[in-house]
């Protein structure tokens, strides 16, 4: 089953990317690539300023070895799949995220690894991952299909209209189909975090959001947006990776819960803000 689950993972991944480049033109890289201090105050909130009030929290509530290793994955792996779909339907500006999701694709092959070198060498979890076989699994999983598909939007426009639909459906049903998978395999795991756990899941999802809120800027719009990526994290590269690198009872369970409580919390700053779907 552990077998069949790593490679259902990659393969899902591998669609959903390639979904995702058939929606993504390099015109979207325009918006950003002519608002620079946006773009680096983007990339501060993302990569760096989550990372680290998510391992300050862990560190605060002295989070049990599973719970903190999930933390830290899902915190080192931005960029969610749906994020630019959440970004259009959730009152954002899709010409902002769709490029910075696109930027911080590209960058994740380097700042995932470091990121997670940095967390595992700078705390008491004492676990090993290879750095090399993290690059290697964000190429295959990541980088190689979302350039594919963007190659395909630009150059053949005919055939991207064809594949676009089929594709994105089959992507959304493999990873509803790997999340109760991954749910139904792990189920008395997950019965097992605790309220503690919880909370700090709920603060990690929360303090996302804020950084990404007070980093935007002034326009409000903009606000929403960089707070709905810097939330979004893209937790099935997140269990492609644990799949890949530790025992799938450590750190699978814990993924779960975060998938749902951060949907939840979203939803309550959409409501706070009244923001318009």
């Amino acid at each position: 089953m552990t077998n069949v689950l790593k490679t259902l993972l990659g393969l899902t991944l591998f669609i959903v990317k390639l979904s995702q480049g058939l929606n993504i033109t390099v015109k979207h890289l325009s918006y950003l690539q002519t608002r620079p201090r946006l773009l680096q105050r983007s990339l501060l909130a993302v990569d760096v300023l989550v990372p680290i009030a998510s391992y300050l929290i862990i560190i605060l509530f002295k989070l049990p070895l599973e719970i903190s290793t999930a933390i830290l994955l899902i915190a080192a792996c931005p960029g969610s799949p749906l994020t630019a779909r959440k970004v259009l339907k959730k009152g954002g500006i899709f010409a902002y995220g769709a490029s910075l999701h696109i930027v911080v694709i590209l960058l994740s092959i380097i700042t995932t690894p470091i990121t997670l070198w940095l967390f595992f060498a700078y705390s008491n979890l004492k676990i090993q991952v290879n750095i090399l076989d993290i690059v290697n699994q964000l190429i295959t999983a990541q980088l190689i299909p979302l350039v594919l598909g963007i190659f395909i939007s630009e150059k053949f426009s005919t055939l991207a209209n064809k594949i676009r639909n089929p594709l994105r459906i089959i992507g959304d049903f493999s990873l509803l189909g790997i999340t109760l998978l991954i749910v139904v395999v792990t189920f008395r795991f997950v019965l097992q975090i605790n309220f503690t756990s919880l909370v700090a899941i709920i603060l990690t999802v929360s303090i996302s959001l804020a950084i990404g809120h007070l980093m935007g800027g002034r326009h409000p719009q903009r606000r929403h947006t960089l707070a709905l990526v810097c939330a979004s994290r893209n937790i099935g590269l997140a269990a492609f990776i644990a799949s890949l690198n530790f025992p799938i009872t450590l750190i699978l369970p814990n993924l779960i819960p975060y998938l749902f409580i951060s949907a939840i919390v979203e939803i309550v700053y959409q409501k706070i803000f009244k923001i318009k779907e």
